[in-house]
Parts: C-alpha cells; sequence; structure tokens
C-alpha cells in the first residue's frame, strides 16, 4: 500500500494524522517493505494512557502507556494530630487543717499524675497554706506546666517533703492561680487550661466576702478561657463554694468530704474527659487545597502504625459505640468528630499515633 493510500485510510479511521509518524525499511533479495504507523496516547481527566499502533507488512504492536492520576492531585501528605491538650493547675490544700489527711491527700494527686488515663495532659501545683500572708506574691504556682504521666516523677517529688501548716485562705491562693493560668492560656490558645481548687475547711485567715470578691475571680477566669473547678475535701463547707464552681463554668462543688478522699485521683480523671474533648481541629495541606472526600483519619495504638479509621456520615451515626470519625461540617469542615469508642480509645492511650491524610491534595 503506498503512503497516500495509508494517509487516506488513517484519516478515515479518524485519527490525527499529525501524529502519524512513518518508517521504511528495505529488505534483502526479496525487497520487502514494512511500513509503521504510530498513534499518540489520548488523555482522559482521569488518567493518561499512551498506546501506539502499528499498521505495516507486519503488525506491531507498541506498549501501552502507564495510567496516570488526575493531574491535580499532588502526592499523599499526611499531618500528625492530638486530641486537645489540657493545662491542670491543682491549688493543693496543705493547711493544717488537712492533719492526719494530708498524706492520702498526696497520694490521690500523684496517682492521678502517674495514671496512663493521663496523656495529652501538662500539670502544675500551687499550695495554699504554710503562710499567714494575704498576698497573692505569697502562693506562686511551685512548678512549671510539667507533662503527666511523662513527668510524674516532678509532681511525686515536689509533693513529697511538703507538711500540713498554716491557716486556710480562699482568695489570694485562688487570685494567684487564675493569674498564673490565665498566663498559661494566652501562651497557648489552643489548649484548655483548668484551674483546680482542693479546700478542706471554711476561712480561717485572709477573709473575703464570696459574693463580691471570690465570684468575680472565677467569673473574670472563664471570660479568659479558664475554667474553675472546686473540691471539697474533709470537713469543708461545700455550699459556701458552690457560687465560685457556677461562675468558674463548672456548676457545683464536688463533694468529696467526709471519708471520700480516696474518689481524688477518679474526680481528677473525670475533669480530665471532660476537658479533653473528641475534636481535632481541622488542618490544611501546604498545597491549600483539598477535596474532604480524600481525607482520612488514621490511629496507631501505643505507638503503632496509623491505620484508617471508618469515617461516618456524622454523629448520629457512631451507633452502638461504635468506632468512626466524622466532619463536623462535611461540605467545610473546621474540625474532626470522633466517634464514643475511637476517642474512648485515644484517651487512655499512653502513647496515641493521630494523623490526618490528605490522599489526593490539590495545588492552586
Amino acid at each position: 500500500m503506498g503512503f497516500a493510500a495509508l494517509g487516506t485510510m488513517v484519516a478515515a479511521c479518524g485519527v490525527d494524522t499529525s501524529l502519524i509518524f512513518t518508517a521504511t525499511e528495505t529488505g534483502g533479495a526479496g525487497g520487502d517493505t514494512t511500513t509503521s504507523v504510530g498513534e499518540g496516547g489520548a488523555t482522559s481527566s482521569a488518567n493518561i494512557v499512551n498506546s501506539s499502533v502499528g499498521v505495516g507488512g507486519t503488525a506491531n504492536t507498541g506498549g501501552a502507556g502507564a495510567g496516570g492520576d488526575d493531574p491535580m492531585c499532588l502526592p499523599e501528605e499526611v499531618v500528625p494530630a492530638e486530641l486537645t491538650r489540657l493545662d491542670m493547675l491543682l491549688l493543693f490544700d496543705r493547711t493544717g487543717s488537712t492533719g492526719q489527711f494530708l498524706g492520702q491527700e498526696k497520694l490521690q494527686v500523684q496517682t492521678f499524675a502517674q495514671s496512663e488515663a493521663a496523656p495529652g495532659t501538662r500539670m502544675s501545683l500551687l499550695f495554699h497554706g504554710g503562710t499567714n500572708s494575704c498576698s497573692t506574691m505569697s502562693y506562686p504556682a511551685a512548678i512549671a506546666m510539667t507533662p503527666i504521666p511523662s513527668q510524674a516523677q516532678t509532681i511525686v517529688d515536689t509533693l513529697s517533703p511538703v507538711q500540713a501548716s498554716g491557716g486556710s485562705p480562699w482568695l489570694p491562693p485562688l487570685a494567684s492561680g487564675h493569674d498564673f493560668a490565665g498566663a498559661i492560656k494566652t501562651q497557648n490558645p489552643d489548649h484548655n487550661v483548668v484551674v483546680v481548687m482542693l479546700f478542706d475547711s471554711p476561712q480561717s485567715q485572709c477573709f473575703a466576702d464570696v459574693q463580691n470578691e471570690i465570684v468575680p475571680v472565677a467569673a473574670a477566669g472563664l471570660m479568659a478561657g479558664v475554667k474553675t473547678y472546686v473540691i471539697g475535701i474533709n470537713q469543708a463547707p461545700v455550699g459556701q463554694l458552690d457560687p465560685v464552681a457556677a461562675a468558674g463554668g463548672t456548676g457545683a462543688v464536688i463533694d468529696l468530704t467526709g471519708n471520700q478522699l480516696g474518689q481524688l485521683a477518679t474526680q481528677l480523671t473525670n475533669i480530665r474527659s471532660q476537658e479533653i474533648r473528641c475534636g481535632i481541629p481541622m488542618p490544611t495541606p501546604t498545597s491549600g487545597g483539598y477535596d474532604p472526600d480524600d481525607v482520612a483519619f488514621r490511629y496507631g495504638p501505643n505507638g503503632g502504625m496509623a491505620v484508617d479509621v471508618p469515617r461516618v456520615p456524622s454523629s448520629n451515626d457512631c451507633i452502638g459505640g461504635g468506632e468512626g470519625w466524622y466532619f463536623d461540617d462535611p461540605n467545610n469542615p473546621t474540625s474532626i468528630g470522633l466517634c464514643e469508642k475511637t476517642c474512648g480509645a485515644i484517651k487512655v492511650d499512653a502513647a496515641p499515633v493521630l494523623e490526618v491524610a490528605f490522599t489526593c491534595p490539590m495545588g492552586g
């Protein structure tokens, strides 16, 4: 077949003749001639396919081109994630009235600090008692915010030498504690910050009016993003400080008076669980663009390899305590929510590995 006829045939097949290439090979004595014609690869929006077609005396078929990803997709990007972090300042009651209960109070706080139920939390201590001063400057935080349980020994060592002494002021240590906690919140705006006040008896020095002097401290703290929890132990007049807990955003005093001090570690753990919510702020890939349908959430228990957690449409689909995650808004997500079973496992995991994966990030 001549080249002109070949070109006519190819054109009739609808092939772009600009992509035709020809080659002529002259054989030996037999004078065989082989002409090859190749067709350029076609491109679709989903992938790229390359192919070639041979035409001539002897058919030769070219290899098919490898399929490609959507040209808009960049390589998968994985962003480390974590649950909301918690900074807890504990106002530890070491006043003279704690007496025989001081050892148990220490043990309960140490138990909480060492518990695997406390990862993702930092803790500091502020002691009230031990001085007769009414100045807030006399009640500084004893240690910086300390990660627990990884550095729980710092909590243990700080508590060990403490002895019961001094009167029972309420306002100065609470005001000092809120100054410290407020500074922590300013430095870490994405953390939840709380003040937890332990008290075991009525005011015996530095008397302050609860409604007009102490409640405003808790209320101002709440406006600054710092909650106030109040826990009554021993012979504490619980009802008197209920307004402080209410103004601090926590409802009422946690009553552990009488013989209930052994529940203190449990109550501190409950506070942590309430303050570390099952939500993760939505990150963005470095490219800046993504399709919410191309997002995966992964969890690796105890430092292990992170694997995909199943996605459910909404919190209403976390049926039967099953595992899962969901967007707060599927079309414009600002956070990732976790079903109860998934979140519960992460909260008690000493070394959870959490990842948000963008499987098809898109360039701008």
